[in-house]
Formats: C-alpha cells, sequence, structure tokens
C-alpha cells in the first residue's frame, strides 16, 4: 500500500494518489514530501529505483528479511535501518522486531516496511490532523517516527518485568518444571533487546554527531531525546539482565538445597534401616544351634529390639537437629 503526504507552507497538506508525481514532488524543495510504502507490491518496489533513483544495494536491503540497525550515506539521502518491537508478540514468549527501512533526503522521506507497523500509522493520523508540526521537515519527520518506535519498546519490558517477578516466585516454591528454560530464554529476549538498542543509539549518536546535511540543526534536540529514550531502556534492559542471573542463581541454589534435603533423607533412612538389616541378618542364619530359635518368646524379643533400635536412633538425630 502506497501513501504520498506533502507538505508545503504555501500550498498547505495533500494526499497524492498518483505516484507518477513522486519526482516533480522531490523537485520542489519547498515542499516536504512522505513516501510511505507499506505491504509493498512489485510495482510499489520499484519505485525505490524508477522514482527515486535509490543505490541497488539499498534495495536488496530492503528486499532481503532481517539485517541489523545500520545508517548509510548515499550522496545526497540517508539509508536507515531501525527495528520496531511487535508489542503483541513479544509479550508473550518471543522478543519480535520488523525493519523499518527508511531514505531521508533533504526534503523527503520514503519509509519502507513489509508488515503493518503502529509507528507509521500513529504519525500519519498525526499528519492528518496537524500537518504544520509534524511534516514541518524531513528529518523532523524521521525524528517523530523514530520516537513512536521506540515508545513501543516500553510496554514490552513492563511485560518482562512482570515476567521476572512471576519467575521469581516460581523459582522459591519450584512451582514450575521448565522453569530454567523458561529463565533462559527471557535471557535471549533481553540480550536481543540490549543489542538493537546499542546499534540503534549508536545510529542516533552518528545522526546528532556527524553532521549529516540531510538533518537541520533544529531537528537535533529531537533525535537527541530519542537517544536518550533508547538509553534508558538500554539501562532498564542491563537490570532485568542482572535480575536473571540472580535467578539462575537463585534456581540452582534452590534445586541444590532441595536435592540436598532429599540425599540428608535417604542417608537419614539408611543409616536407621543398617542397624535393624544387621540384626534380622544375624537371626536369618541358618545355624542349628542359636539359643533364640527356641525360645517362644524370641520373635517378640527381636520385634522389640528391631523398634528400640530405630526409636533410639531417630531421637538421636532429632535431638542433634538432623531431621
Amino acid at each position: 500500500m502506497l501513501t504520498i503526504f506533502t507538505y508545503s507552507e504555501t500550498s498547505g497538506f495533500e494526499e497524492v494518489k498518483n505516484a507518477s508525481e513522486i519526482r516533480n514532488l522531490i523537485a520542489d524543495k519547498a515542499r516536504v514530501t512522505w513516501v510511505d510504502i507499506e505491504k509493498p507490491t512489485p510495482t510499489e518496489t520499484e519505485l525505490l529505483d524508477v522514482a527515486f533513483n535509490f543505490h541497488p544495494l539499498t534495495i536488496d536491503d530492503c528486499l532481503s528479511p532481517r539485517h541489523q540497525p545500520k545508517i548509510d550515506q548515499y550522496g545526497d539521502y540517508v539509508f536507515l535501518i531501525f527495528h520496531e518491537v511487535l508489542p503483541a508478540e513479544s509479550a508473550d514468549r518471543e522478543f519480535k522486531t520488523a525493519e523499518l527501512d527508511m531514505y531521508l533526503g533533504a526534503n523527503f522521506l520514503v519509509t519502507y516496511h513489509k508488515p503493518r507497523l503502529r509507528s507509521t500509522a500513529i504519525v500519519k493520523e498525526r499528519a492528518e490532523r496537524n500537518p504544520k508540526s509534524t511534516m514541518r521537515s524531513a528529518d523532523f519527520l524521521m525524528a517523530r517516527l523514530l520516537d513512536e518506535m521506540v515508545n513501543l519498546y516500553i510496554p514490552v519490558l513492563d511485560q518482562f518485568d512482570r515476567r521476572i517477578s512471576l519467575l521469581e516466585d516460581n523459582v522459591l516454591e519450584q512451582q514450575e518444571k521448565n522453569l530454567l528454560r523458561e529463565i533462559f530464554s527471557l535471557k535471549r529476549n533481553l540480550a536481543r533487546l540490549k543489542r538493537i538498542c546499542t546499534q540503534q543509539i549508536d545510529m542516533l549518536m552518528s545522526l546528532v554527531k556527524e553532521g549529516y546535511d540531510e538533518v537541520l540543526p533544529i531537528s537535533i534536540p529531537y533525535l537527541s531525546n530519542v537517544r536518550d529514550h533508547l538509553v534508558r531502556i538500554s539501562d532498564r534492559t542491563d537490570s532485568n539482565r542482572d535480575a536473571i542471573g540472580g535467578l539462575i542463581e537463585a534456581h540452582l541454589l534452590t534445586s541444590s538445597n532441595k536435592a540436598n534435603e532429599v540425599m540428608k533423607l535417604l542417608t537419614i533412612s539408611a543409616a536407621i534401616m543398617l542397624p535393624l538389616t544387621v540384626i534380622t541378618g544375624v537371626y536369618g542364619m541358618n545355624f542349628k544351634f542359636m539359643p533364640e530359635l527356641e525360645w517362644k518368646y524370641g520373635y517378640f524379643m527381636t520385634l522389640g529390639l528391631l523398634v528400640a533400635v530405630a526409636g533410639g536412633l531417630i531421637y538421636f538425630f532429632r535431638k542433634r537437629k538432623w531431621i
């Protein structure tokens, strides 16, 4: 689906339906043009080459299934790959993101993405309601998009916090069978979130510090604000990863204590049964002459001896606080 928004102070805001007008819109330096390509068809993908003449390597990146966040300069435009988190999927078990490929020029922004993204939908609504504020420049429009994308990381982090709290309870109570698998799954998700945040922080630092011609000085504070949000998210991720490390140690310690309790019980049981086995073994020998074999109270005496020995050992163990 192709969406073309254009805005200028003289002619105002307009949604253009005809893709053939893209070249004329970009040629007008007084206009800010946003071209969003969502769930692209082959014909819409060809616009990247036909209408914009973008570098083939960037088009290959758009068509490829997954890339890490990055920023590249190509003549009079900058190519960026940013990742938007998918909250509905990531809140369950697996942390998932979708790529947003962006071409930033002096007066245009092209966004290319295969799934529907919440950030582009939100900014489109804002552009239609208040185009003067949203589309004051191409780089400012990009900053608004990035800010909305970063905001979507917060609910996922909150969900991770709740999962960690639940795991802490389960570790103490040992309620979940696949507890360690759940812990390592969450650790893997946090590691991926941390890696994406770090790469995107570096991208924004590059935009702010290296002086790209496409980034106006007035937009730098907004990009810095997005970077600060990502830094805070990265810090929260570090805290969660430390908590996961503590969960692993607590789980191993709890499992070890549980195993020790079982071994302790088995050892005490064996210690009680050992003298009883010796006594029954003695009277189980097949010698002809054994004094107690002909005694009519011999059986009851042996049972009493077994009970007395077992009771004495249990009393001894309790007195030493071993059980």
